[in-house]
């Protein structure tokens, strides 16, 4: 046996490594068209959160209809079996959210030279707000 010196921070037991491919993370979800869908219009209306108040919180702020898409994409996703006029009703109503908060962000993000003017801490956001509707047209095309 090695005994440990004295005045030593090493301790003695450093564990062990498994190394097992079979062991993975279970909280991995699968992509799918609506998940995708649900997470940009999230990013969509916190855009617009950062947008309304980077303008000063001037005049009102457009509606999202927020609380009533995340019970309806809550009551979604929790069904075991999604029936095929489940899942259409369901891509409907997140295509039409992500078409709705575009329609309010463009106005905010482009002057009419057709130019972004938005702040520098607006980058990804924007980027995201740009690949969204591609995502949207995709989606609605299958």
């Amino acid at each position: 046996k090695k005994h440990k010196k004295e005045g030593s921070d090493e301790p003695s037991n450093k564990g062990k490594l498994q190394a097992d491919a079979t062991v993975a993370d279970q909280y991995i979800t699968y992509p799918t068209d609506n998940g995708i869908l649900n997470e940009s219009r999230k990013k969509c209306e916190g855009l617009i959160d950062k947008l309304y108040h980077h303008s000063g919180s001037q005049g009102v702020k457009p509606g999202t209809y927020r609380r009533t898409m995340d019970k309806d994409w809550l009551d979604y996703s929790k069904k075991k079996k999604k029936t095929e006029a489940t899942h259409r009703k369901m891509t409907r109503k997140l295509l039409e959210s992500v078409r709705r908060d575009i329609n309010h962000i463009h106005p905010v993000a482009h002057t009419k030279k057709g130019s972004l003017m938005l702040p520098d801490f607006f980058e990804r956001e924007t980027r995201l707000e740009l690949a969204t509707p591609t995502l949207a047209r995709s989606c609605s095309t299958n």
